[in-house]
Formats: structure tokens, sequence, C-alpha cells
């Protein structure tokens, strides 16, 4: 017999550790492997046909693909073939970089048995490969009659992406996130992963208590002394004040914000963005005395807060990975001890 007459079949075979996607499918014009939108198609040839093909997981935890083949005609009497197991001779961009295959051996990434009795062949891929890998069988006697199967890989997702952050605010030590890139298994097929960046933002979140409630109030001295002086403004209302103050915390805070490293953390910083002057008496002329108050308040009841209000550092990495936590805020006030006059505790006059 001298008219060539070959079958082609593209196969995709499973990582070693997916489960089976389903029962076997059926092979006619083509077949659909269950769980996906992936057809496998098959040509029809008179002497050697490929009819279904099924997936199991052996007991070693290694997937196994088992398919079929009939001779024609169906009284063909064959037990001889020759097969081989080969890496494909073409490259192909979408596969891993086309020295990979160099030097390995198809065995220790692919194996096959075959049984001419049951008239079948189980492969079993032993780990993910980069190339495709190309099984040939031939009648022993006529070698133009032979089939051929195109073995890919699928990339696997190996591990998604993750965003690592530090929420503490300490001395010394900024808001810091980084992203960790999801990593794919090698193979000949599907997707690579791709690197994503990420987007941060500072804001308060109100659980119960707004930022201004968590501030306290101003120091107001005497009926009539609503006055205070804060970064070169005046105002003449507490709660305008404290509307101020709270307004350049938030930008204070966010300024500690930065991927992979940050502006550092400094408690005097901090105190010295919430300090402000408040109208003390009059002499000849108005006294303004500076004031640490709301600081104090603030800390003290942002430690203390059980019910979630506060600054939240969220970050998203493109919808592949997002992070939201509440900031933590290490200060440690100092506690007052006692009161001590200067130059004595007698007055004479």
């Amino acid at each position: 017999m001298t008219k060539r007459r070959k079958l082609t079949l593209a196969l995709s075979v499973l990582t070693l550790s997916l489960v089976s996607v389903g029962a076997a499918a059926g092979l006619t014009d083509g077949f659909r492997r269950l769980g996906t939108e992936e057809v496998l198609s098959a040509t029809p040839v008179e002497n050697i046909r490929f009819l279904q093909v099924q997936e199991r997981v052996g007991s070693d935890g290694v997937v196994e693909k088992e398919i079929r083949y009939q001779l024609e005609p169906s009284d063909a009497i064959a037990d001889e073939f020759d097969c081989a197991l080969l890496w494909s001779p073409e490259e192909d961009a979408n596969r891993e970089s086309d020295g990979w295959k160099t030097g390995k051996d198809v065995a220790d990434y692919m194996t096959y048995v075959l049984d001419v009795e049951e008239q079948k062949l189980t492969f079993r891929c032993l780990q993910p490969f980069g190339h495709e890998i190309v099984f040939s069988m031939a009648s022993a006697e006529d070698p133009d009659i032979q089939a051929s199967l195109s073995m890919d890989y699928r990339r696997k997702l190996v591990k998604g992406a993750s965003i690592q952050a530090n929420n503490v605010l300490e001395e010394g030590v900024g808001l810091t996130y980084d992203v960790v890139q999801e990593s794919y298994s090698i193979g000949t097929i599907g997707e690579r992963g791709e690197s994503v960046s990420a987007t941060a933002g500072l804001e308060w979140k109100d659980e119960g208590r707004s930022l201004a409630d968590m501030m306290g109030t101003a120091t107001v001295v005497g009926a009539y002394s609503e006055a205070f002086r804060y970064q070169g403004q005046s105002y003449q209302r507490a709660s305008d004040l404290v509307q101020a103050v709270a307004a350049k915390t938030t930008e204070y805070f966010q300024s500690l914000v930065g991927e992979t490293t940050a502006k550092a953390f400094h408690e005097e910083e901090l105190k010295e963005v919430m300090t402000y002057e408040y109208f003390a008496y009059r002499t000849f002329e108005d006294v303004y005395l500076e004031t640490t108050k709301v600081y104090r308040q603030f800390v003290e009841n942002y430690q203390a807060e059980k019910d979630g209000s506060g600054y939240y550092l969220t970050v998203d990495a493109g919808g592949k990975a997002s992070y939201s936590e509440r900031v933590e805020l290490k200060v440690e006030l100092t506690k007052l001890t006692g009161i001590e006059f200067v130059g004595g505790d007698r007055l004479e006059f």
C-alpha cells in the first residue's frame, strides 16, 4: 500500500494536581473537553482511527489520558506497531523559549502504554512541559499507515496575585505596599500571566465616629474667647478649627503611603500638624497660647476605638487582588506625673 494515510489529533494534557474534568467525551467529527471551550477535532482516515478519550487520576496522583483506536477494516489484524514519543521539531512563540527542550528527555515528562488487545493507549503526564510532544503510531508492516497525536500542556495558575502591606504607623516607619505577581506553570498553550500594577489610597472610614468627633473639642477659655489661629489662618468657632486640623491631618497620613518604600512617620510631625493656638487672655494685646489638646485627644480616642472607625489603607491590583486594613497608630503619649512652680513655692510682696 503506497497511499499515505495519516490522522492528526490535538490533545491537551492536564496538570498533575488537576482533578478530572468529567466523564469521557465521544469522538465523531470532533469532541469537546468538558469544563472548557476547547474543541479538539480529528480527520477520519481509512486504516487507524482514534475513537474516544477518557481522563482519570492514577493512584499516585498522576493524570492519565486513555484513548482508544480502531483499525480499518474492522477485521484487520495488527498487533505490531512502531511507536515514538518525541519533542515536536517545530517552534511556536506561545511555548517556552526555543531552547527549552534542549537536553530534556521526553520520558521525564510523558509516558505511554500501548494495549493492542484492548486497542487503547494510556498516556501519563508526569510534570508540566514547555514544548509540544508528538506521539506517532505506525504499522510495522506498512509505515505509511500511521496516526499521530500532538500533545500540549495548558499552563496552570500556580499562585494568584496578592498584596503585602504594612498598616502600622510607628516612629520611623511609613505605610508601604507591594504587589506579589501571579505565577503560572510552564506550558505550551494558555495564559502566561500579566504583570499588574497597584493603586493605593488612604481615607477615613466612619464606622459610627467621624474624624472630627475623634479629635474632640478645642480649648476654649472664658465665655467669649472662642478664637483660634492655625497655620496662618484665624478661626472664630472651635468646630471650624477642628475641621481644618482634620483636613491637614488627613493630608499628612496620606503622605505616608508608598509602594515598597514610603515617607517615614514621626510623632513630632503629627503633633506639629495638630498643634494650634487658642485665645488665652487680653492685656495690651490679644495673647494666644499653643496647645496639643486635639492631638492628645485624637491619639487616645484612635487607640481606644473598638468599632472600626479610622484611617484605612486600601490597595487594588487591577482587580486581581485587593487590600483594605485599618491603620494602626503606635504612639505613646507622655503622661502628666506632677506640677512644680519654677523658682519655689512661695511669693512675697
